[in-house]
């Protein structure tokens, strides 16, 4: 009888988990990581929905867009090109800005 009215009480608990969730991460200029690597990324803008990044792999003056959810948009090289990432794999993405990958002039 115990074990059964302990199953029973288990249950009705268990029925009632509520999901979290949680909001996007809020960035603020300013912000910054240091890895013990040596790269760094600080948030150099925030606009809107919109926040760039300064360091990425292999290329520190490197702006890099990303959503609020994270989702990198774009690559600015310091020349003021872009990052073509249609195609790529995220491996591939990371290589080194001084190799030569498709990119285009901004307008």
């Amino acid at each position: 009888m115990i074990p059964l009215l302990s199953a029973l009480i288990f249950a009705v608990f268990v029925g009632q988990a509520h999901a979290q969730t949680a909001d996007p991460p809020t960035f603020s200029v300013g912000d910054e990581w240091k890895l013990s690597t040596g790269f760094a990324r600080r948030v150099v803008k925030v606009d809107g929905d919109v926040t760039v990044f300064q360091g990425y792999p292999n290329c520190p003056k490197c702006l890099a867009f990303y959503d609020k959810n994270l989702t990198l948009l774009k690559i600015e090289q310091e020349a003021g090109t872009f990052l073509s990432l249609l195609g790529r794999s995220g491996t591939s993405a990371r290589q080194d800005c001084s190799e030569t990958l498709p990119s285009t002039t901004r307008t």
